[in-house]
């Protein structure tokens, strides 16, 4: 197949997928994802020791079986070799229980498995899609392609995702140019550019817009290379209608193609995101600053609780007192309050609005007067009629 110009392999990239073809051609180095003994790239099942339709309890039991046998701390009193060996091979299982434990990073890598046993897309070191553009990130998604994370050495975290990044522009920028266009700031994902993984001194607002930028990720390219029909078949069609199936086709297959590539590269963008430590350390410190936030919420609530007591409890003693020292005045006066009186005294203790008299209530009075007037009047016709009869 044909090489991609743009495609030249650093040194982490062999370190990653190199395919041992002489013995002495794999030399083993601590955190290859490779088999110690046959320099051939090692599933992540393998390394567990597990069937591929294990189940998420299978898999972390199978981790952390393997993960005590080859711990660094269990392994003091052997000699130097077999600790090198142990170390690059606990590694590897944490590298595959981490991408194992996550379901959709698992998804992912048991799609595309073969093609990562094989070395990338194509086994080699194009991307096997017939474009000489589209850098092939599929390789930089395994365990093996960085070595720690210091800032200074070229296989590290940051030297080789900056990379691998910066390649993934380029090849959307000569993509662009060959396509036939002069100005690169029509590209639409030009914006890609002014973003930069940096390295562990980056300040978090910098690295924030970097994952955000290319999460949103969308190739600019064509994709013409992906087309069944070419132009001549299209000019050569009997009639319009084949020519318009013909063009369908061809859209559909640059879609799915561009769809292909827009999910390679965000899951490339997931996978590096997932172990970036700048972004493990901003997520352990919002956990704390919620954490922190919350405990002082609590206390904000409990004090303010206290508070209202308090102040009820202040107003309750300052209206006793209030009282008191009216009660006092009062009785210094000689007034004394209608709620203090005996109901059955009569006395009069004068004022407007002193209790009311007996015998006041007119009203009732007036009423039953008026019936008993109508009694007697009554009783009086009824002995008159009767000396009448009687006369």
């Amino acid at each position: 197949s044909t090489l991609h110009p743009i495609h030249s392999r650093s040194l982490s990239l062999s370190r990653c997928f190199c395919i041992a073809l002489e013995p002495e051609a794999a030399s083993p180095q601590e955190g290859i994802p490779l088999d110690i003994m046959t320099g051939q790239i090692r599933c992540h099942y393998d390394v567990l020791d597990v069937p591929r339709d294990a189940d998420a309890a299978a898999i972390k039991k199978a981790h952390r079986k393997a993960a005590l046998r080859h711990h660094p701390d269990k392994n003091v009193n052997k000699t130097e070799e077999e600790q090198r060996e142990s170390a690059a091979e606990f590694k590897l299982i944490q590298a595959a229980y981490e991408c194992l434990s996550d379901p959709i990073e698992r998804n992912w890598y048991n799609e595309h498995r073969e093609m990562i046993l094989r070395g990338g897309l194509d086994g080699g070191a194009d991307g096997g899609d017939g474009s000489t553009f589209l850098y092939d990130v599929m390789p930089f998604q395994y365990a093996g392609c960085y070595n720690g994370y210091d800032d200074d050495d070229p296989e590290s975290f940051y030297s080789v995702y900056n990379g691998v990044f910066e390649q993934t522009f380029q090849g959307e920028k000569d993509g662009f140019i060959s396509e036939g266009n002069i100005d690169i700031e029509g590209m639409s994902n030009i914006h890609l550019s002014e973003v930069h993984l940096g390295d562990s001194t980056s300040n978090w607002k910098d690295i924030l817009a970097f994952y955000n930028t290319w999460e949103g990720y969308t190739s600019c390219l064509s994709f013409a290379w992906e087309d069944i029909y070419h132009l001549d078949d299209i000019r050569e069609a009997p009639n319009r209608r084949t020519r318009r199936l013909m063009e369908e086709e061809n859209k559909k297959k640059r879609k799915a193609a561009k769809k292909d590539r827009v999910e390679d590269v965000y899951s490339l963008v997931r996978f590096v995101k997932k172990r970036d430590p700048r972004v493990k350390a901003q997520r352990e410190k919002s956990l704390r600053d919620q954490e922190a936030k919350e405990v002082e919420r609590k206390r904000e609530a409990v004090q303010r609780k206290k508070d209202i007591l308090a102040a009820k409890e202040e107003w309750r003693a300052e209206a006793e007192r209030a009282m008191a020292e009216q009660e006092t005045a009062d009785l210094n006066a000689g007034r004394f309050r209608l709620a203090d009186l005996d109901s059955d005294d009569d006395y009069d203790y004068g004022g407007k609005r002193g209790r009311k008299k007996k015998g006041k209530r007119k009203g009732k009075g007036k009423k039953k007067n008026v019936v008993q007037n109508e009694v007697d009047d009554k009783d009086k016709t009824d002995e008159s009629e009767k000396a009448d009869i009687i006369y």
